[in-house]
Formats: structure tokens, sequence, C-alpha cells
């Protein structure tokens, strides 16, 4: 029986329509699968997000996006090696059942990495994909 429901997307509040479909993805899963527990995981946050259901459990890393940091190096090796984004995110799947959690990732091109595939991969975890755009083609976005 389905108990978790991971959504990752880089940002918890809405800039654009993958953003919009990631929180309404969680809402409409909080509503309609209350006995499921949603959980929306993001590195770029401006705080407790009134645009997610109070029922989904929001995490983020309070990173902001890798290219708009104050120290540009930093910001290079977060997008391509988030090592907070790593940490958290694997705590979070270590406290959750691999054969009852599914991980539905949104995006992954300015916060969070393609390390999400690499972490769900190692700890059996079921992955799903929305793609919304042609990022995945990009050598940032390979997901092997």
């Amino acid at each position: 029986m389905l108990r978790n429901v991971i959504i990752v997307n880089d940002s918890d509040f809405i800039c654009g329509g993958e953003d919009k479909v990631a929180i309404q993805t969680a809402n409409v899963l909080a509503e309609k699968y209350p006995y499921v527990n949603i959980v929306f995981f993001s590195c770029n946050s401006r705080g407790k997000s009134s645009e997610l259901n109070p029922k989904v459990t929001q995490i983020s890393t309070n990173q902001g996006n890798a290219l708009e940091q104050k120290n540009k190096i930093k910001g290079i090796i977060n997008g391509i090696c988030n090592f907070k984004f790593r940490k958290e995110f694997k705590k979070l799947l270590l406290s959750c059942n691999y054969q009852d959690t599914i991980v539905h990732v949104h995006s992954w091109s300015k916060a969070v990495t393609s390390e999400v595939f690499d972490l769900c991969n190692k700890l059996n975890f079921k992955c799903i994909l929305t793609m919304h755009d042609y990022f995945i083609g990009c050598p940032n976005g390979r997901i092997l």
C-alpha cells in the first residue's frame, strides 16, 4: 500500500509552469488521498508556501537557485553537485520505506540536481518524472 509520495521540484513557490504543475500535483494528491503522506521537497524556498495545501509536508534546503548565489563558484558547483541537497534528500529517503514510497520529480535544473535519480536508484526507490521541457537532453540534465 502506498504511504508516501515525495514530490521534488526546484522551488516550492510558483515562478513558472513546472512549479505550478508540481504544486498542483501535491495539492490534488493531498486532497484525494488523505491517508498518503505527501512531501514537497525543494531547494529554493520563500518560507512556508501559501500555495501548498496545509496537509502537504514542506521540506526545503533553502539554498536558492544555484546560479543566483553571490559566490558564483559555489553556485556553479551546487548546480552540478549540490551536497546539501544530497544530504537532506538522502536523510528523507532513509526515513521512508522504499516499498511504499514513490518519488515524483518535476524539475532539477535550478537548485535540485540530477543526484535525485542517483539516490533513488541506489536506495531502490521508485521514481517517476514529469518532463516539462527539453532539459533532459542537456548534459547537466541527464539522469544516467
